[in-house]
């Protein structure tokens, strides 16, 4: 019976993890050998306590409870990483972070050589040039874009034609 308490204090400590990360913000939650924890959840033999705990944590993870204000970041590290992203290494989640982030300043750059070409054509003095304050955040749109442009390209799946 003690063993059956302790599988369901999982749900409530996942729980009180992303409440606590949630009123501390920022903060980063870490997660190491998140392949253990978050394994396949239509495994058969897994008790209904460790599905109930993986379940709160994906829907804390997803966001579907956390407000527009709240900055919480999950990180994960794994030994199994093919377990968990169809094929992709660590390198190739960085360069797509990497690029995703450098997005933003590129629009600023084109941006500001537009408006200094403009000028110079009418004969104006060049605009001041925009600070880090002017640079957008980062959002997902970032991340989609890099991931379609770069690596859709670039990787071909098995089946690809």
């Amino acid at each position: 019976m003690e063993e059956l308490l302790w599988f369901g204090e999982g749900e409530k400590y996942v729980k009180v993890v992303f409440s606590l990360a949630s009123k501390i913000t920022p903060s980063v939650i870490f997660v190491d050998e998140v392949d253990n924890m978050l394994g396949r959840r239509e495994n058969t033999g897994e008790h209904e306590a460790m599905r109930k705990m993986k379940n709160e944590f994906m829907v804390n993870w997803d966001g579907l409870r956390t407000k527009d204000t709240e900055r919480v970041l999950v990180l994960a590290a794994t030994n199994r990483p093919f377990d968990l992203d169809e094929g992709y290494s660590g390198t190739d989640l960085k360069n797509l972070c990497v690029t995703a982030a450098n997005r933003p300043i590129k629009e600023i750059l084109e941006k500001e050589k537009k408006e200094h070409a403009a000028t110079l054509a009418e004969g104006k003095p060049a605009p001041a040039l925009s600070g880090s304050s002017d640079i957008r955040s980062l959002n997902i749109e970032d991340f989609k874009h890099v991931h379609q442009q770069v690596y859709q390209a670039a990787i071909k799946l098995p089946g690809d034609a």
